[in-house]
């Protein structure tokens, strides 16, 4: 049975485009089941049916739960844009850096604000950034406003930004059909 406390809190997180992931990372770089989480993944039908009545899809990937407006296609998609830069953007000078993709995916590692403030002083990144609308921002500036607000990206005891389990999902994903596009 749906929590009228905890709906309320989920509903202010989702509806701010906020992801909801199935771990919470602590000061200490524990991860910690989500409470939010698991109020939905137990009530998976009542709010599915609710978010439904109200004209939303709650999307739910397995580790974690996001909603999608069913008549905003072209504001979903600009974000969705916006995320995809971002990643890609990490993605690219992290490999060229001679990092792994496990920079950002262990708890205990990361990329430090310094590092990304660094990345930001190429054009090409630059461009990117603006291409995607993302403003006039520094590749940190954009890691805060975009990916740590809306729970793709966390940041660990280090202060070091790392991928949530959505971050992981669509960074992944991101790079599936990238490889499958350079194949063809």
């Amino acid at each position: 049975m749906i929590q009228s406390e905890k709906s309320r809190h989920i509903y202010a997180d989702l509806i701010n485009g906020r992801i909801i992931n199935k771990f919470n990372l602590e000061h200490d770089n524990q991860l910690i089941p989500n409470a939010d989480y698991s109020e939905l993944f137990s009530n998976l039908e009542s709010y599915t049916e609710l978010y439904r009545n109200i004209g939303f899809e709650l999307v739910f990937r397995g580790s974690f739960f996001f909603i999608r407006d069913l008549h905003l296609g072209d504001t979903y998609k600009e974000m969705a844009i916006k995320i995809q830069v971002s990643l890609l953007i990490l993605a690219r000078k992290i490999t060229a850096a001679g990092f792994g993709f496990d920079l950002l995916e262990n708890e205990n590692a990361g990329i430090s604000a310094a590092q990304l403030e660094e990345i930001t002083q190429e054009d090409e990144v630059k461009q990117l950034i603006l291409a995607a609308k993302l403003g006039k921002k520094t590749l940190h500036e954009v890691v805060k406003d975009v990916l740590l607000e809306k729970r793709i990206m966390e940041k660990n005891a280090q202060q070091r930004y790392i991928l949530s389990d959505a971050g992981k999902y669509f960074f992944k994903q991101l790079f599936d059909q990238e490889k499958a596009s350079s194949e063809l």
